[in-house]
């Protein structure tokens, strides 16, 4: 019995033993397909993880050196979440920082320029609006003087032709009355040219916003058009692939794909260097390591507590 109890402890004490030197050491990751993609987990509180910038495709409007800035934004947004140096450029960094021009990119560019065109056609429909509004209220405005000019025209010519019978029933015009009817005649013309005047600049008016209205509704008819083929070719929610945390080979690399500014590339590149930290996606849609890109403020960047725990948990790991 005894030997049997002293065979069962040995057998169980080196089991734990080969149990406790494989987790400790952690599960070996080899990578030797290079068309495959492993993200290789890291501890970032055992050591600073270096980087370098590698190339950049001619077609994209930044140079290394910016490139560098932009990294030193993403290098302090998770160094300071805990108060410890994480990343570092080296010329000689373990991770090279790749800008590609692709598929991604073109597709970024077709979306900008398709953006760009409709908040343009946005501004002239706008402007277009606007003036439509100032012509239609001149309109109505000229209707209304139009109207007063024409209702005192009919008054005075009522009161004319109404002296004239009340005369002609009592045997004719008084001589003594003959400047009094020049004069009210010639005011009675003045009103009428006056009427007429405004009746021709009101039907000027009136032709002017009937044109604006029809070239406005053409303009939102061309800006629906052009919002209906921005949503069937760019509504789709974008997800991360933007760019990718790649070891290839034993060869570390972030390849950034596409982004439409250095706000967009700066997210982009703090969500992929969250990876090479060893950082998996988390649950909050405002999160940088959130597995989507849309709700992230990329003008005021900034880590969520979630974000900071999964770098904490993974730094006390």
């Amino acid at each position: 019995m005894q030997l049997r109890s002293v065979g069962t402890f040995v057998f169980f004490f080196l089991i734990g033993l080969i149990y406790f030197l494989y987790f400790s050491i952690g599960q070996p990751i080899t990578q030797n397909n290079s068309t495959e993609t492993t993200l290789l987990k890291t501890a970032p509180c055992e050591g600073v993880l270096t980087y370098r910038i590698g190339t950049i495709d001619d077609q994209y409007d930044i140079s290394k050196s910016e490139l560098t800035q932009v990294m030193k934004k993403v290098e302090s947004l998770w160094e300071k979440s805990i108060d410890k140096n994480l990343l570092q450029y080296k010329k000689d960094g373990s991770i090279t920082i790749h800008l590609i021009y692709g598929e991604e990119q073109q597709r970024s560019e077709n979306e900008r320029q398709l953006s760009q065109r409709i908040q343009t056609l946005k501004d002239r429909t706008e402007m277009t609006r606007k003036a439509f509004k100032r012509l239609s209220k001149s309109y109505k405005e000229r209707v209304e003087q139009m109207e007063k000019a024409l209702s005192k025209y009919n008054e005075a010519a009522s009161e004319f032709n109404k002296k004239i019978k009340e005369w002609e029933k009592n045997g004719g015009i008084p001589r003594s009355k003959k400047s009094q009817i020049e004069k009210m005649q010639r005011e009675l013309k003045q009103l009428q040219h006056k009427a007429k005047r405004i009746k021709s600049n009101t039907e000027s008016l009136r032709k002017q916003a009937n044109a604006k209205s029809r070239q406005l509704n053409r303009l939102v008819e061309r800006q629906n058009e052009m919002i209906a083929e921005y949503n069937s070719r760019f509504s789709k929610v974008e997800r991360f692939d933007q760019g990718q945390y790649r070891v290839v080979d034993n060869e570390k690399r972030i390849n950034i794909y596409q982004f439409g500014n250095k706000a967009e590339l700066t997210t982009v590149l703090a969500h992929e260097t969250g990876h090479a930290l060893g950082l998996d996606h988390v649950d909050n849609p405002k999160s940088i390591m959130h597995a989507v890109m849309d709700k992230q403020n990329i003008f005021d960047l900034r880590l969520t507590k979630e974000d900071i725990a999964a770098l904490q948990k993974n730094c006390h790991n």
